[in-house]
């Protein structure tokens, strides 16, 4: 991961993101591992940023926070389309919506 990034991209998705990745081969072998991803509904504060993922030309805590949680999303269908042929997939939940 690195220094340089946004703190809240960083903590919020780059390090589960980090670890995740550290883990698959062994979730893979598993073959039935479950991960879940727990999110909020602040992915509708903001899209991912891609033009300027660390907010260097203005900074808002929620926007950076809705990114963050975007990015948590994202990742999650992402890992769903992946994981599927070795039996991992992601479970997704947002505690306000229960």
């Amino acid at each position: 991961m690195g220094p340089g990034w946004e703190s809240q991209f960083a903590t919020n998705h780059l390090g589960h993101f980090t670890l995740l990745n550290t883990l698959w081969p062994a979730l893979a072998a598993a073959g039935s591992a479950r991960v879940v991803s727990l999110s909020s509904t602040g992915h509708k504060l903001s899209p991912i940023r891609f033009e300027d993922l660390n907010f260097e030309n203005g900074y808002d805590k929620w926007k950076a926070y809705g990114q963050a949680k975007t990015a948590n999303a994202l990742f999650a269908v992402e890992l769903d389309r992946l994981g599927a042929p070795p039996g991992c997939g992601p479970s997704r939940s947002t505690p306000a919506a229960s």
